[in-house]
């Protein structure tokens, strides 16, 4: 699934890596580098909040999927 591929690469800070390469090489006005680290690491902490919304979305569906098969079908 592309959201677990995407999470191992921000877990692993592979992106915080990129990031620290590219970012020096943009611009050397330190107030723009600055901007540029700030806004990369609140879209990285928005996919966190994504992921973890949609991780438990799933599992809240998964739940409520089951509580309608046992309700159709009890034991």
């Amino acid at each position: 699934m592309l959201a677990d591929g995407l999470r191992s690469m921000l877990d692993d800070g592979d992106l915080l890596v990129r990031a620290g390469l590219i970012i020096p090489f943009l611009n050397q006005n330190r107030r723009c580098r600055l901007r540029l680290a700030v806004l990369f690491i609140l879209s990285v902490a928005r996919l966190h909040v994504v992921f973890d919304l949609e991780i438990e979305l799933e599992e809240h569906f998964h739940t409520c999927l089951l509580k309608l098969i046992l309700l159709k079908n009890p034991m």
